[in-house]
């Protein structure tokens, strides 16, 4: 049986659809093994299951997002946004805390 290297997944409906605006768009992905978060040009990030259960809104800027970034284990993620902010938070509750920098 040949098994085929790279599923792909339309995971931007689930997104979108939990977005607040209709007109918001995907702007920047990050992947991890589990989950995937995503980043939006109205400033939300949204933390999604690839194994199909949904998204959960994981933080709301007020600035379009440029760029997100997860570390090897995937308990944080970093997202860089056009008021030149990065923001490095956790995804896991208890395993440390947010912090900002601002530019």
């Amino acid at each position: 049986t040949v098994r085929p290297l790279v599923e792909f997944r339309d995971i931007t409906a689930t997104v979108l659809s939990d977005a607040a605006h209709a007109t918001d768009e995907v702007t920047c992905v990050a992947l991890h093994h589990r989950f995937a978060v995503v980043g939006t040009r109205l400033g939300s990030l949204y933390k999604v299951d690839l194994a199909g259960s949904g998204a959960t809104r994981i933080l709301a800027n007020a600035a379009h997002v440029y760029s997100v970034s997860l570390d090897g284990d995937g308990q944080f993620v970093a997202s860089g946004t056009a008021d030149g902010r990065v923001s490095v938070m956790p995804l896991t509750q208890g395993v440390g805390d947010a912090w900002v920098c601002e530019h």
